[in-house]
């Protein structure tokens, strides 16, 4: 009963139960009798003797109404019968009809989607935002707002920031870059090369007697660094003396 109402239910009931008062044939109408009162003997009484005469309604009189009370039961019937039919579901109150109406429209937003983060990774032509005269050859998304840098400003900056996270654009497409690795310019070409980065930490000032400008900090020992972020080969950082010796 998948789309019927109740409301749709109760006009049918009520329209069966006019084709069936109109389909049942009704007796032939007979004419009113009168009856007068008999003695005991089957006799007519005198009119001394007789009483009121007794009038006999019609059969048609008495059939309709037996017709009419047996359409009334049938809507009786048909009423108590009515089923609540559901309503079909809507997204507001279905999961099922919610997952399907997502997935048709993250299969007609896809492509869109899809041509979207391909032109955000298109590389282009910037100046580095530090010195602003040279060429941007490394994006570095944790140096805002100057994300861009030349060769020359990414090792100034990160020659002590060795956890930042790079790329470089030199290929004609981003290319993850480790702390180790750098972009310089070789034969008027750029290329990758390696280099030694010191872990970020707190160092002593002074570890000797002599002129602080005398103290340098320098790569040391090699370590294994693995943080939220992934593995970096580091070194520790290492102080020394030009005078003494000492480190």
């Amino acid at each position: 009963m998948a789309g019927y109402t109740n409301k749709n239910i109760s006009e049918a009931a009520l329209l069966l139960r006019d084709s069936f008062i109109e389909s049942t044939p009704a007796p032939a109408a007979r004419p009113r009798q009168r009856q007068r009162k008999r003695n005991s003997e089957g006799r007519p009484l005198t009119s001394d003797h007789q009483e009121a005469e007794v009038l006999i309604p019609p059969a048609v009189e008495h059939w309709d109404n037996t017709r009419s009370s047996a359409a009334d039961a049938l809507l009786q019937e048909l009423q108590a019968a009515e089923v609540q039919v559901p309503e079909p579901p809507t997204a507001s109150n279905d999961w099922a009809t919610r997952s399907i109406m997502a997935a048709e429209r993250w299969k007609e937003a896809r492509p869109q989607l899809l041509l979207s983060a391909l032109a955000s990774e298109a590389i282009q032509n910037l100046y580095c935002g530090r010195c602003h005269v040279k060429k941007a050859v490394v994006e570095c998304k944790e140096c805002l707002p100057s994300s861009f840098l030349c060769e020359d400003c990414d090792c100034g900056v990160h020659s002590l920031m060795a956890l930042h996270n790079r790329r470089s654009m030199i290929s004609g497409f981003y290319v993850p870059l480790p702390p180790t690795v750098v972009v310089h310019v070789k034969d008027g070409d750029y290329c990758h090369d390696s280099q030694a980065r010191i872990l970020p930490m707190r160092v002593p000032q002074n570890i000797c007697d002599c002129s602080p400008s005398a103290i340098s900090l320098g790569p040391g020992r090699e370590i294994l660094f693995v943080n939220m972020n992934g593995r970096y080969d580091l070194t520790l950082p290492e102080v020394s003396c030009s005078k003494c010796s000492a480190h």
